[in-house]
């Protein structure tokens, strides 16, 4: 809502006939959505990994912001050995700590809040990642060329 938009509510709250008690209740109603309108929140996550540019990033281009969310949820899954390719090059989970020294776990990833930035770990331009968490799960991350064209075909795409 805009400043004119603000002071033309105020004016009609002066002029009808309401009690002072429904004026006020009105006026802060109104304020209460205001304010809840413009203090965006975005992603905690995306707030740690990209400070206050994310405020810039959401407001410039929201599809770009939705990327990066996409990033986080979708750009990995937990698989058994069976499902990967043998070929792959296999970290191990002891290598990624984050900033409080706590060592990467499965655990630690079905929390729903997983942000694999914290983590150190990087995703490559065509090769996955793929991280062993324990003896039978491995942590797969896809390629950025195919995070790319999975995330063209989301619902989060907005182009």
């Amino acid at each position: 809502m805009q400043d004119g938009q603000l002071i033309d509510l105020i004016y009609v709250i002066k002029q009808t006939k309401c009690t002072y008690f429904m004026k006020k209740i009105t006026l802060f109603l109104f304020l209460s959505l205001s304010f809840s309108t413009f203090s965006q929140k975005y992603d905690a996550r995306l707030e740690k990994n990209w400070g206050d540019t994310i405020a810039t990033i959401f407001s410039k281009s929201h599809n770009y912001y939705n990327f990066l969310l996409f990033e986080l949820d979708y750009s990995y899954e937990l698989r058994t050995a069976e499902n990967l390719d043998k070929n792959l090059p296999v970290l191990k989970a002891t290598q990624f700590k984050n900033a409080a020294g706590k060592s990467l776990t499965k655990e630690v990833i079905q929390q729903g809040v997983f942000n694999f930035k914290e983590w150190g770990i990087v995703l490559k331009q065509n090769e996955p990642v793929v991280i062993q968490l324990d003896k039978t799960t491995y942590l797969y991350f896809y390629d950025k060329v195919s995070n790319n064209i999975r995330f063209a075909k989301s619902p989060l795409y907005t182009k």
